[in-house]
């Protein structure tokens, strides 16, 4: 993903971050529900899926800091010749985050909760 101009990185990032948190809001009701349903049907989900998916999930989140300070960036960039870096840097900070919530979304799914 590229950005142009500051209104439009402003604009996608929000979009952007507004998907992602509704994947990621969606995952992790999946992942409460199953682990209500397998508590209830007496074979508990184990500790170390659950440390897993909390690792994941810490992940996903610290890599959301970063591109929120990566567009913080980005916008006191704007109109200065570390216009260029700071967007290459968003731009990268986007795409790890992207990354971890795939990871989360897969190490979810792998444990057979429907998202």
């Amino acid at each position: 993903m590229s950005f142009t101009g500051c209104a439009s990185a402003n604009k996608v990032a929000y979009k952007t971050t507004a998907a992602t948190q509704v994947t990621v809001d969606a995952a992790m009701t999946g992942w409460g529900d199953y682990i209500k349903h397998q508590d209830a049907a007496g074979t508990p989900v184990s500790m170390n899926q659950r440390a897993q998916v909390k690792a994941a999930y810490e992940k996903y989140q610290a890599a959301m800091g970063v591109v929120a300070d990566a567009g913080v960036s980005y916008n006191q960039a704007a109109g200065t010749t570390n216009l260029i870096g700071a967007q290459a840097i968003l731009n990268t900070a986007v795409q790890m985050a992207s990354a971890c919530l795939s990871d989360l979304v897969d190490l979810i799914r792998s444990f057979g909760v429907k998202i």
